[in-house]
């Protein structure tokens, strides 16, 4: 009876392990995948995402840091709080990404036309990326 009990308990454990990695794995394929394996449009459908969230751990993480450091004056932490102080509101803001188009790509460098729509009008910009540690990231915030 104990030796079927601890099967049982084996075979629970690796199942949740399974389980759990499969899940783990979907999230980071949905989220775009590895890192290093980024396109510049996942960089940028993420940076929307992420503004849309407010989520300042993400957005630094997705822009080069000479941008955020400010040139090397400011460390990780103070760029995330000074972010979410800039982006502190109870006000909602209605924005739909519609379109993410890279225009021209060389070896480290991108520019990803982006259309999007914020408070109902349309918008067209511009974005430079980098790859800062083989990861593709917004270089022009």
């Amino acid at each position: 009876m104990a030796r079927v009990y601890r099967r049982r308990r084996l075979l629970l454990g690796v199942g949740v392990v399974a389980v759990v990695g499969l899940l783990v794995g979907t999230a980071l394929w949905l989220r775009g995948g590895r890192d290093d394996e980024r396109s510049p449009e996942d960089t940028v459908r993420l940076f929307f995402d992420a503004s849309m969230d407010r989520d300042c751990e993400e957005l630094v993480d997705l822009v080069v840091e000479r941008s955020w450091s400010q040139g090397g004056t400011v460390g990780r932490a103070e760029a995330v709080d000074q972010c979410t102080r800039d982006l502190a509101s109870d006000v909602d803001f209605d924005a739909e990404l519609l379109d993410v188009e890279v225009t021209a790509e060389e070896d480290d460098t991108a520019v990803v036309e982006v259309k999007y729509t914020l408070e109902g009008e349309d918008i067209d910009t511009r974005l430079d990326l980098e790859k800062e540690d083989d990861t593709w990231k917004i270089a022009n915030t």
